[in-house]
């Protein structure tokens, strides 16, 4: 039986930066609302302009809790958590999910990306608990069975949940801004910015951050972010059939000709065995990249950026592994520099050419 679940932890932080998102923006709004001086229904009237005075001075909710000296905005961030817990316990009550302690496998592959040599000693404490959708509720969605996932017809829904992932750029990312103080670059939106990757915001909300950029850094970044990748189309011609929507095919001299949109890009039958993965995964991920291939070349005039960021190492790597030069075999097939650049002059040593090859294959 397919069992469809989430840390209960990370079900919280998320719906409460859902919710928290929501309150602000609905403070803000009431701040140019004129209100009525009674509101509500008969025998159940309020006094609205109060209400809204008290809701543009200290937040959302209730104070209980809170320190005296937080902001209205802090007092609606705390406010907001409790609003995540309520909204659970509902969808616990009216069986909608139900809770369990994780295994230790299921530990392992959400947290700790399946290496076990990261697992602390955790003495007599229990793993955390996750939420688990109940047969009642998969009922409700329907094509939520094993045989529906692992052919890709299940629900759309669930597309929707697993939510939109990083992804390369049409156009170049905000650049990076050494401070003080530093200002996160990359994507367009400003709340999904960022300069440092992995657990950093953790350890930044309890005032230990793990690392602080240099200004070489941040250069570094910035220039990794303003080079135009494109998509490779001999290699896409080679190994792949190239559909057009006007029912004809493209061959690989035909590019500059070519009138018609791209429908589909299916791999070749000759390699069809070899491109297609067994796991259902693995074919979704791979059909993905072939229609963002499709959109780069028929969208943005095959031309695309990277959002790039750091660890607290230093090391650099892109916010979208696919299509990038840290992904896959596929992935690092399927471009190239829009912009070609010489590996090797004539006043270049053959040492350092060939240092050059090694760190770019």
């Amino acid at each position: 039986m397919l069992s469809i679940c989430v840390p209960a932890m990370t079900f919280i932080e998320k719906l409460q930066h859902k919710v928290s998102t929501i309150l602000h923006e609905s403070c803000e709004l009431a701040r140019l609302y004129s209100p009525d001086e009674k509101c509500g229904p008969k025998d159940m009237e309020f006094d609205e302009k109060k209400t809204l005075e008290e809701i543009n001075e200290r937040g959302f909710g209730s104070l209980d809790g809170v320190s005296v000296d937080k902001t209205w905005q802090e007092v609606t961030n705390h406010n907001s958590v409790a609003v995540a817990y309520d909204i659970m316990n509902m969808l616990l009550e009216e069986g909608f999910l139900q809770r369990r302690y994780m295994t230790n496998e299921e530990y392992l592959d959400y947290f700790l990306d399946g290496d076990e040599s990261l697992e602390k000693p955790r003495s007599n404490k229990r793993l955390p608990h996750q939420l688990v959708f109940t047969k009642h509720l998969k009922e409700m969605i329907g094509d939520s069975e094993y045989e529906h996932f692992d052919d890709g017809r299940e629900h759309p829904i669930y597309r929707w949940l697993r939510g939109e992932q990083d992804r390369w750029m049409y156009c170049p990312p905000v650049p990076h801004r050494y401070g003080p103080p530093i200002s996160e670059g990359g994507l367009l939106t400003p709340g999904n910015r960022r300069l440092f990757g992995g657990s950093h915001d953790t350890y930044e909300e309890f005032g230990t951050p793990r690392g602080h950029p240099s200004k070489r850094i941040v250069e570094s970044l910035n220039a990794l972010q303003g080079t135009q990748w494109e998509i490779n189309f001999g290699f896409l011609s080679a190994l792949f059939d190239i559909e057009l929507n006007d029912g004809t095919s493209l061959s690989a001299d035909q590019w500059r000709d070519k009138e018609a949109r791209i429908k589909v890009i299916r791999a070749k039958k000759e390699f069809a065995d070899v491109f297609t993965p067994t796991d259902s995964e693995s074919r979704a991920s791979r059909t993905l990249v072939l229609e963002w291939a499709r959109r780069i070349i028929e969208h943005n005039a095959n031309v695309f950026w990277h959002s790039w960021i750091c660890d607290f190492r230093g090391r650099m790597f892109p916010r979208c592994p696919k299509l990038s030069p840290v992904g896959d075999d596929l992935d690092r097939a399927m471009i190239r520099f829009k912009h070609w650049k010489p590996l090797m002059h004539r006043t270049t040593s053959r040492a350092s050419f060939g240092f050059t090859y090694m760190y770019t294959t």
